[in-house]
């Protein structure tokens, strides 16, 4: 399913009891990462949307991931306003359970964002629904990915103001929650940091990938990215979480 917010503005859309089999394992030929991973998300929500409730809906087996809610391709900053995802079930997709970035004023309650990013089988080819998402050669895949792309002379691709109540994000490739600013455009007057993000509850583990330093349950930014000093995540909160391996923080305030 695709909202298309990129040329008309889409506002006040529900999806209610909506269940999707993305069949991942007769897909071939799969783009790579410079081609939006296949863009064969179960729900792709694009560009400027407003007013957005997904409710008691599924996205198993999807070629991407369960649910994409990328803004940033309509290059108007927080294009993703008034967002709502409630008990959203995504396992066994190709790439991430949940991505997101351009938003502001997102809650997902409850949902089970389990068992992503995988191979199905070690055999098929690269390129194949059987193999997981790949960068660099290595899969990557998260429960839930936050990433922001940076910011132009027009727009920035940062996130405001999004909450996780009780949800589940075990087992997957990588981490259970990967929050991702990015340090591009830093100095332009649109760039910011992600700000007011908070976890109530829920489940998060470090993923089956290999251990490394920066692979915690819930990571926040990445070494590295910024310079000391600066600030990439600006208000983090995590109330009441299980948390398998901890949380993993650079440049928050």
């Amino acid at each position: 399913i695709k909202v298309d917010g990129n040329t008309v503005a889409k506002k006040n859309i529900v999806f209610w009891g909506v269940h999707i089999n993305g069949n991942r394992q007769n897909r071939t030929s799969i783009a790579g990462p410079e081609g939006g991973d296949g863009e064969l998300s179960g729900f792709s929500i694009l560009g400027v949307v407003d007013n957005l409730l997904i409710r008691d809906c599924s996205a198993d087996y999807c070629g991407t991931d369960g649910l994409a809610l990328f803004g940033a391709g309509a290059g108007v900053s927080l294009s993703l306003t008034n967002i709502t995802v409630e008990n959203f079930t995504a396992r066994f997709n190709r790439r991430h359970g949940v991505s997101l970035d351009a938003a502001k004023g997102v809650k997902f309650i409850g949902g089970k964002w389990n068992s992503n990013g995988l191979d199905l089988d070690e055999v098929s080819p690269l390129d194949s629904g059987m193999r997981g998402a790949r960068f660099g050669g290595d899969l990557y895949g998260n429960g839930v990915d936050v990433e922001s792309y940076g910011a132009t002379a027009e727009y920035s691709t940062h996130v405001e103001d999004v909450s996780f109540y009780d949800v589940e994000c075990i087992k997957n490739y990588g981490m259970g929650m990967q929050l991702l600013p990015s340090p591009a455009g830093y100095a332009l007057p649109l760039w910011r940091p992600f700000i007011n993000i908070s976890v109530y509850g829920g489940h998060f583990d470090q993923g089956i990938a290999p251990a490394s330093s920066e692979r915690s349950s819930i990571q926040v930014s990445s070494v590295g990215a910024f310079a000391a000093g600066q600030v990439a995540v600006d208000g983090f909160n995590v109330f009441g979480a299980r948390l398998e391996n901890g949380i993993g923080m650079n440049y928050v305030r």
